[in-house]
Parts: structure tokens; sequence; C-alpha cells
């Protein structure tokens, strides 16, 4: 099962502009960071049992802390955004990356934290299977 400490050290492949990478909880004390989070997830299993399920699914949730500019927040959300969008094929550990279903058109603006940080989240689904 892919984890989101597999996703959080992927990620920072994907996109290196970020000074801190987090997995489960946010430290607000840094601007430029990155959380990822696990999402509940029905790990559908095909008809014939676990043995039988070739791709699995995994949801996770990106927390973009960015700084307190709210258009560059934005700005590197969306290129954030805009490269999970076009993965296809790539591998993650002992795993490839079949598809990733972004749940919304955008990333969500959650507007500022208490120290006037804005941040937006991305959630999506991992479409992947086991190396052969």
């Amino acid at each position: 099962m892919l984890s989101s400490k597999d996703i959080r050290e992927w990620i920072k492949t994907k996109h290196p502009d970020f000074d801190k990478y987090y997995v489960g909880k946010l430290d607000n004390k840094y601007q430029k960071a990155i959380c990822i989070f696990s999402l509940q997830t029905d790990n559908s299993v095909a008809i014939g049992g676990r043995d039988n399920t070739k791709t699995k699914k995994s949801d996770f949730s990106i927390l973009i802390h960015y700084d307190k500019n709210y258009t560059t927040t934005e700005q590197y959300a969306q290129l954030l955004y805009d490269e999970l969008s076009k993965v296809r094929q790539e591998e993650i550990g002992n795993y490839v990356i079949d598809y990733i279903e972004l749940d919304y058109g955008a990333p969500v603006d959650l507007h500022t934290d208490d120290n006037g940080v804005y941040e937006r989240i991305i959630e999506f689904t991992i479409y992947y299977h086991e190396k052969s």
C-alpha cells in the first residue's frame, strides 16, 4: 500500500520549490511548506478476491501552506495540481502509478491560517499497481 511518506518523498521530486515537507501534521512556523494526509479509502476488491485485484487505490490530501501572498500561493498550488494531472506510469517504490484522479477542478482555497499564511488543498485518488 502506498503510504503518506511514499507520497511525500515522491512529491519532493515533482515540485522541489517548498522548504518543508510533512506527513500528518503541519508545523505552522514555516512558510513554503507542504503536508501530506492519507484519506479514508474504499479499497475495492475484484470478484475473486485480493489475488485477482490488480489495481489498487489510495486517497490523499496535500495541504499547501505557502506564504502571505495570495497570488503566489495560488500559483504554486496550481503548478503542483497541473503536474499531478499529467502523471501516468510513474514509479513510487514498488508501485507504478496508473492514473491520478483529482477531486476538484483546481486547488481549493482555504484562506489563511492564524499567522496570515495562505493555504490551498489538493485532494486526489491514486490508482496504482505493483511492479511486475
